[in-house]
């Protein structure tokens, strides 16, 4: 599955987290540590967590950009976008 980069322009590869396409094409990302795990037990590890939610106006947004009310289509938001090699 390969991820673009509105900033950059480039499509990234989720698998190897390298560029593929745009002006970016053969860089690498730096690797995170990332963990997946339930809410439950986050918590039980990381007691001090603070969760962040999004003013209600960006919610707002984003809840009408998922559909649109004349076609009953999805936007590219929820569309995930592949490259024919």
């Amino acid at each position: 599955m390969l991820y673009h980069d509105d900033e950059t322009e480039t499509f990234w590869s989720q698998m190897t987290g390298g560029g593929v396409v745009g002006p970016l094409a053969g860089k690498q990302l730096r690797w995170l540590p990332s963990e997946v795990t339930s809410w439950k037990e986050w918590r039980a590890k990381h007691p001090d967590t603070t969760v962040l939610k999004p003013p209600r106006p960006l919610e707002a947004k984003r809840a009408s950009r998922r559909r649109s009310p004349q076609s009953g289509e999805t936007s590219s938001l929820n569309r995930a976008t592949t490259l024919s090699s």
